[in-house]
């Protein structure tokens, strides 16, 4: 019995597990479909999760070079800002300096207009002193030479000195002097005050209409008187006198006319000067501290500066007005030490004024100076100018 009951109690069991079976199993079924439907859903959310980590690691990776370049972005702003202020500071100074340049430019620019007006000016000047100039080397040039075709008794007086003058191919110094006083020319030695005027020195033609001049007034007529024969070609040589005992040195007529009675100094010999062809420069030189006078010096050297007056020395210089050998330049005359000029002007024979064909030199400023040299110097003001 009891197995029977055991029996029917595991018929039981079994019948009730069955229908519990039954039972699960129809609820197991929808929940595994939603089980089912659950995994699929967590696959895809395991996927988009997956793919969100993804890009949460890739924005984190942006995020932290954003940040970064956020970071340096900002130190460079900070950078920029205190560059922004100091350039506001630089703009502010660069204003200020700018102002001052453009105040500076209008003072220049007005500077250089009155400069240009200056300059304008100064070339004005130079030209006028420039034309001057060349009309003083001009006179000097003009008056170097007897004027030509000027008046009979010039052309007459030329004419007497080659025929009376010239004996054995040498030309009396004397004798031309002589015939000054003696000819239709018929100069006599008169003083610059009898013109009512100080220190002139006259043209040769004014020499001529007034018949006479002072010392520098004949040595210019001499030398005018040499030149004007040198233009003729004659080759002569040049006789001045000097005292000599027991010998008479004879002035007019040349030795040629005989038996005729004739001018002469006593006690006196000729001196050879040179050639003719030689150049020939009025000179003056203190004779007393108060007084000065002018001669002629005869030298082989033609002077075109200041700074050639040394080579003077060794020139034969004699006295237009008679004649007479006076010495050398470097043992009787000397060339005025420019330098300590001022014990020249009361030295005997101490050179301050030399007169040449197309030019006068005279100390001034402790140096010698000629026209050439004032023009020179106007000719370099003007490069200077230019540049």
């Amino acid at each position: 019995m009891e197995r029977k009951i055991l029996f029917i109690m595991l018929a039981c069991i079994l019948l009730l597990s069955v229908c519990l079976n039954a039972i699960l199993l129809l609820q197991i079924a929808p929940l595994s479909s939603k089980l089912s439907s659950l995994e699929s859903q967590n696959s895809e959310l395991s996927s988009k999760l997956s793919s969100l980590q993804s890009q949460y690691s890739t924005l984190s990776s942006s995020l932290s070079s954003s940040s970064a370049q956020i970071s340096s972005l900002q130190e460079q702003l900070s950078i920029a800002n205190a560059n922004l202020e100091l350039s506001k500071k630089s703009l502010a100074e660069y204003q200020q300096d700018l102002q001052q340049k453009s105040e500076q430019l209008s003072s220049t620019k007005t500077n250089l207009s009155s400069a240009q007006a200056k300059i304008s000016s100064i070339s004005e000047e130079l030209t006028s002193l420039e034309s001057n100039i060349n009309s003083s080397m001009g006179w000097f040039k003009e008056n170097s030479a007897l004027p030509a075709n000027y008046s009979w008794n010039v052309d007459i007086f030329k004419e007497r000195i080659s025929k009376d003058c010239v004996y054995q191919n040498k030309l009396n110094l004397a004798c031309i002097s002589y015939r000054l006083s003696t000819t239709a020319v018929s100069l006599t030695y008169k003083t610059d005050l009898e013109a009512g005027k100080e220190d002139f020195l006259q043209p040769i033609k004014y020499t001529v209409n007034r018949g006479g001049g002072d010392c520098e007034d004949y040595s210019l007529f001499l030398k005018a008187t040499l030149n004007s024969l040198k233009e003729s070609k004659y080759k002569f040589s040049l006789v001045a006198w000097e005292p000599n005992a027991g010998t008479d040195f004879r002035v007019y007529p040349p030795e040629s006319e005989q038996d005729v009675q004739y001018y002469y100094y006593g006690g006196a010999k000729g001196v050879n000067l040179g050639s003719l062809s030689n150049s020939f420069y009025v000179i003056c030189y203190p004779l007393t501290p108060d007084a000065g006078h002018c001669t002629v010096a005869v030298s082989p050297i033609q002077i075109n500066s200041s700074a050639q007056l040394p080579l003077l020395e060794g020139a034969s210089v004699f006295e237009p007005q008679n004649g007479r050998y006076l010495g050398k330049i470097g043992i009787d005359f000397e060339i005025c030490n420019a330098q300590n000029s001022q014990r020249c002007y009361s030295r005997t024979g101490s050179i301050i004024t030399v007169i040449a064909d197309d030019d006068l030199y005279q100390i001034y400023n402790e140096k010698w100076v000629g026209y050439a040299d004032y023009r020179e110097q106007i000719s370099q003001l003007r490069q200077t100018i230019a540049q």
